[in-house]
This record gives C-alpha cells, structure tokens and sequence, in this order.
C-alpha cells in the first residue's frame, strides 16, 4: 500500500527529527544549568545583601540593577532553549523573495535597540547584496545569532559580507576577537561540557550558533567558522542560489 509505505517514511523521519532534537537538547543541558544556575545564585546573594547590609540608596539601585541584569540574562537562555526548539517545526515552503540587504537591515536596527548599537559594523554596498528566496523569519534569525556573537565575542569591530561559489551563495560575519583554536572551531557548534569542570573550561557561546546551524541544515546548506587564535573569527554559512 503506497499510502502506509508513505506513512512510514514520514513517521520514520519525524523519531529520526525528534532523536536529533533531543541530542541537541541534552548535549547543551550542563552548559545551560550551570549558566542558569550562576544566574540563580547572583540573584540569591544580591537579595540576602540588601536584606542585611545597611548600604546606600544608590548602592542599593545598583544592586538591583544587577538583580535586573541577572533576570535578563536568565530569560535570554530561556528563550534560545525555545528557538532551539522550534526549529524543528521550521516551515521550508514559505518562501519569499528578499533583498538580503534588507533583511541585514532590520537586523541591525533590532540590535542598536538592544546593548549592541556601538558596534562598528563595516557592510557591502547596498546594490551588491543578492536576492534570495527563503523562510524570512528563520533568515533574519540566522543573521541576529550570527551578528551578535560576533559583537559579544569580538572587541566591536564586525565586518559582513558574501560571495557566490558555483550554485551557492555563501554570507560571513567577521569579527576582531581572541580567535578559536582547532579544536574549538569543531565544537564550537556542538556542545560537549559533560560535567561541572568541563562547563567552566569551556568557551561557551550558547545556543545561538546551535540554532544557526540546525536553520541552515534545514535550508539546504551548511555553516562553518575560520578562525586562528589572537586574529578574530569569520563564520560562514551557504545557501542555494534559487
């Protein structure tokens, strides 16, 4: 029957979508207990000290601003848990053609309006971006991870850019940071903290490029980063030209 043989195709890549999901979610479970958990704990001590010390009033506004600051960063892990989450139900066939400068764009302008807007972020020429037929939401997503890790781990200096090889077309980000060894150009997508030492050890960079990767795979192409340690890193990632 062809209907069931269809069926079980279906059902077969949707366990084969969940394990993968699933894999994602617990490779990144230390890394985002022990981030919550740090969170947690400021929270609790800033809390007890301005219950028991006597302080000033602006050293009190300041304690809970870092209270503030602290709960901020809590819901930030949260809600890149639930992008994470969600791409699995990313919806390929609505797609629409955009100016990749455009979407660049909005991007920016969501950035500058939060702590990102002294970036220097050097761009192509606005008649030099392509035209791209792609999900714009899970687009512009790919482009606001991208962006604003650079900026978090770069010293404020973000150059963006793209090239057309053979049937691809393929977008970087650039930034002046510390750079990447080897080794952690090939985790630096994949989380591998397994306990409490390896989590400290590690240079996390969160969910955001586990989210740009997963986007990208289910967009037909790839992600990559080229980077040497003391020289910054570039991230690449490739779509097909339609």
């Amino acid at each position: 029957n062809q209907g069931s043989e269809s069926g079980k195709i279906i059902g077969l890549w949707e366990i084969t979508e969940l394990k993968s999901l699933l894999k994602d979610l617990d490779a990144y479970a230390h890394t985002v207990a022990h981030d919550l958990k740090a969170s947690v704990s400021q929270v609790i001590s800033l809390s007890e000290l301005i219950n028991t010390t006597e302080m000033t009033e602006n050293e009190r506004t300041q304690m809970i601003n870092y209270i503030g600051q602290a709960g901020r960063n809590m819901n930030s892990i949260i809600e890149e848990l639930l992008k994470l989450a969600r791409t699995r139900n990313l919806e390929e066939e609505k797609h629409e053609k955009l100016d990749v400068s455009e979407v660049v764009s909005i991007v920016l302008s969501r950035i500058k309006l939060e702590k990102y807007g002294d970036a220097n972020i050097k761009l192509p020429e606005p008649d030099k971006w392509p035209v791209l037929a792609v999900n714009s939401v899970w687009f512009e997503e790919i482009w606001y991870n991208l962006i604003t890790n650079a900026y978090k781990y770069g010293n404020g200096v973000i150059e963006i850019g793209w090239t057309k090889e053979k049937s691809d077309l393929v977008f970087w980000v650039k930034d002046n940071g510390d750079g990447l060894s080897e080794s952690e150009q090939i985790e630096i997508f994949e989380a591998q903290p397994k306990n409490e030492e390896e989590v400290k050890d590690t240079k996390s960079h969160g969910l955001g490029l586990s989210i740009v990767k997963r986007i990208v795979s289910k967009m037909g192409g790839k992600v990559w980063v080229k980077s040497k340690p003391g020289k910054g890193s570039t991230f690449y990632f490739s779509l097909p030209e339609n």
